[in-house]
């Protein structure tokens, strides 16, 4: 499952390996580490740790297999150290973006900002790989997928307000889309010296 992907792995059993902890005595866990707004305990850690927190068994489930299916082919195009690098840079944005936009209070945790930088860099790097979703015989282009899945986390982030992270999404999905454009742009002129 994990022959080349080592980051993949490891990111993967961080996030089980926590979520476990907070079965166990989440309430300190949740109190030190999710992310705060700036008036109720907000600490520049939080920005990174909150990555690695889940709210529930459904929420590490989706967060962690689209993580494991998108992640190892983009590690293979980044390598370990940046993919790395970009997942948690993502989450951080993701992060900025929610505390920029979303009215307080609030209390986020989750790697869906990460995942979303991931799953734009996929759709990036592979284009028109067909994405199959359970319940369809048909699949979807990456590109188209994964547009459609961003602009309706803008949508809900400016209709809705549900608890769930939206603009964490977006602002993980737009470094990621940078990311992978400055990857693609460099591997092009790389080729051509």
């Amino acid at each position: 499952m994990f022959q080349s992907s080592k980051a993949v792995k490891n990111i993967f059993y961080l996030n089980l390996f926590i979520f476990v902890l907070t079965l166990l005595n989440g309430n300190p866990i949740y109190r030190i580490f999710a992310l705060y707004p700036p008036h109720k305990g907000f600490e520049l850690w939080q920005l990174f740790t909150y990555q690695f927190l889940h709210g529930g068994f459904l929420h590490i489930i989706f967060n962690m297999l689209a993580f494991l299916s998108f992640g190892p082919s983009v590690e293979d195009i980044l390598g370990s150290r940046k993919f790395t690098n970009c997942y948690l840079a993502c989450g951080i944005s993701g992060a900025l973006l929610y505390m920029l936009i979303t009215p307080p209070p609030y209390i986020l945790v989750g790697a869906s900002a990460s995942i979303f930088g991931i799953l734009v860099m996929f759709a990036v790097f592979f284009p028109n790989v067909k994405l199959y979703l359970f319940f369809l015989p048909f699949g979807f282009k990456s590109k188209y997928f994964v547009s459609v899945i961003v602009f309706w986390e803008i949508i809900q982030g400016f209709l809705v307000r549900d608890g769930i992270g939206h603009w964490g999404h977006v602002g993980g999905a737009v470094l990621g889309l940078i990311f992978a454009l400055a990857e693609k742009n460099k591997s092009k002129y790389a080729g051509n010296s």
